[in-house]
């Protein structure tokens, strides 16, 4: 980052160190992705994918610049904290908030196990995820069912 490399944000997201962990990701981003862009649409899906894991790319390198940071961890957390708050406004199924939250819980204890703290990039990737489902759930206003079951004032 210092020698001006900002695509390496983006490039570390489709790195793995380890094979469980590239397994592990890749399988809850499978989940998690195919139902937000079911719902929510694709561009909602990379949107949330590449700024979320974006962030907590770029926090883990400031907090952490002595350490090699790899993996769709972070991405993966932003789509998790995206389903946890607009989860009603897409109409999401009640096993993929489920999904979202125990692949956090997962997360985050695995973190406290390895490391003693949960990592900046995981628990920024998180916010950033949270952040924009609160956009989009403000851009967009009520969830269809509410508009198409109530008339317009």
């Amino acid at each position: 980052m210092a020698r001006g490399e900002w695509w390496r944000l983006l490039t570390s997201q489709f790195l793995h160190v380890h094979f469980m962990h590239m397994l592990f990701n890749s399988c809850a981003i499978f989940v998690l992705g195919a139902a937000i862009e079911r719902r929510a649409g694709l561009l909602a899906l990379a949107l949330v994918y590449l700024i979320g894991g974006s962030v907590g790319q770029f926090a883990s390198v400031l907090l952490h610049p002595e350490l090699v940071s790899s993996g769709a961890s972070q991405a993966m957390l932003a789509l998790c904290g995206f389903l946890l708050i607009a989860f009603r406004r897409f109409s999401m199924p009640l096993h993929v908030i489920a999904t979202a939250a125990i692949i956090v819980a997962i997360q985050f204890v695995l973190d406290l196990y390895v490391s003693g703290a949960i990592k900046p990039g995981h628990s920024f990737g998180f916010a950033a995820g949270l952040v924009m489902a609160l956009v989009a759930v403000a851009a967009l206003g009520r969830p269809l069912q509410q508009r198409l079951a109530s008339p317009a004032p």
